[in-house]
């Protein structure tokens, strides 16, 4: 790469919208579907889940976990922090506290994951990893599927280790025919097909991104998104 090169992204272009899927299977663990409405007296298979004083993990602090946090607290969560690349000092609200991985592990009643694939976090949510988990808890991952090693997860799920999980990537894309996630008849999985950051606002907010920027190297300003 030749030097003087400067780099820029559009990393939170789509932020919100992943955000606003993200809080689905948190507030509520199961779809409203026609299921539902014919199945009216077994009111006790869709009961949801209350997040009000819930321990929420929030694994990753950056642009897309602290959106999650902050709306999450406005729902009375405690939230819980595990990022090594932050300080306390950024973790600002009474609400929310850092902790280390196994602290979160242990201790959370849902799981979001927000995270890069790095040798550090690959597989990093495994068998032993859910089998930590509490029972009642919730996994999910908007991040990268190869953070998640997905057979242990399938397992994990059959057992009931933890009470479920929402996933809307996958460690290969598209899942092919005939894989555990949907052939395993795993009826604590909700999958979508990467799609959480699919919005008109995102490709609105990426173009205004992009041409703000431009304009700021060329005016010789600081620019916003090199990180």
């Amino acid at each position: 790469i030749a030097r003087n090169v400067t780099f820029a992204n559009r990393a939170i272009m789509n932020a919100d919208v992943i955000t606003d899927n993200e809080q689905a299977p948190a507030i509520k663990k199961t779809d409203v579907t026609w299921g539902m409405v014919k199945n009216v007296r077994p009111y006790h298979r869709f009961q949801g889940v209350q997040i009000k004083n819930k321990n929420v993990g929030i694994v990753g602090y950056g642009s897309i976990g602290r959106r999650v946090a902050k709306i999450l607290e406005g729902f009375g969560a405690y939230i819980l922090v595990y990022d090594p690349y932050i300080s306390r000092v950024e973790i600002d609200c009474p609400s929310m506290r850092k902790v280390d991985f196994e602290e979160l592990v242990a201790e959370a009643d849902f799981i979001s994951c927000h995270i890069k694939i790095t040798p550090e976090t690959r597989g990093l949510f495994n068998y032993d990893t859910f089998r930590k988990m509490k029972k009642s808890a919730y996994f999910v991952n908007n991040s990268r599927g190869a953070v998640v090693v997905e057979e242990d997860l399938v397992r994990a799920l059959k057992e009931r280790q933890i009470a479920g999980a929402a996933l809307d990537v996958f460690e290969y894309e598209p899942l092919y025919k005939g894989h555990p996630f949907i052939s395993g008849g795993l009826d604590n999985l909700l999958l979508t097909p990467h799609i959480s950051g699919a919005s008109p606002d995102a490709i609105v907010n990426g173009t205004v991104m992009l041409v703000d920027e431009i304009k700021r190297f060329i005016n010789n300003e600081p620019l916003l998104y090199t990180k």
